[in-house]
């Protein structure tokens, strides 16, 4: 099903269409003015040989297994900076504390706590 449809199916009546990025434009050799640009008209012959389908993994974590789930799932991270300072600051628990509220984590905590306490281990600070 064609996105645009549905988001134009909503009951507010506003009409969303899609909008071709620079980068778009340039790739179908359509310059600002919608005009075609004279390097986009080439023969077949004249065209630039095909690049490598895959390119070379980018190693994010020093992790490969890590490293193919960060690739493979589509998601990436816009705040680099904030990612790279909560995990050096407090490790895998700093990067938990950019995803949940101080709020969220004492009620987690409190609840944790409460268990590992029935179980006789020592409670976590």
């Amino acid at each position: 099903m064609d996105i645009a449809n549905l988001l134009n199916n909503d009951d507010d009546g506003a009409d969303w269409e899609y909008e071709s990025s620079d980068t778009e434009e340039a790739d179908n050799g359509v310059d600002e003015l919608g005009e075609e640009s004279a390097g986009a008209i080439e023969s077949a012959s004249e065209a630039a040989p095909p690049v490598a389908a895959t390119p070379p993994p980018q190693r994010r974590t020093g992790n490969e297994y890590v490293d193919r789930i960060i690739q493979a799932s589509g998601l990436y991270i816009i705040r680099d900076k904030e990612v790279q300072a909560a995990y050096n600051a407090r490790g895998e628990l700093g990067l938990f504390s950019l995803f949940f509220t101080r709020e969220f984590r004492a009620s987690l905590q409190s609840w944790t706590n409460k268990t590992l306490k029935e179980k006789g281990i020592q409670e976590g600070t």
